[in-house]
């Protein structure tokens, strides 16, 4: 999934300074999941598959507790 976001930022140019977080994940069935990504303060909803992705929502990023983010993110 990282190796995958990275071939994606870099496909749409996003510059360096853009913080891109994946703030939750959930499968919904194999092959089939739904994922909050953070992007430049705006959070974006994507349903993902193994035949493509599809933006579900988009909105404003709640404001976090702690900024620099959880130290371990799998909690």
């Amino acid at each position: 999934m990282r190796e995958w976001l990275a071939r994606l930022v870099h496909r749409l140019k996003v510059p360096r300074s853009t913080i891109v977080r994946v703030s939750g994940a959930q499968s919904l069935a194999p092959g089939l999941a739904v994922y909050a990504v953070d992007v430049d303060g705006r959070r974006i909803i994507v349903g993902a598959s193994a035949h493509g992705l599809c933006v579900l929502d988009r909105y404003q990023a709640p404001k976090s507790q702690n900024p620099a983010g959880p130290s371990d993110p799998r909690g």
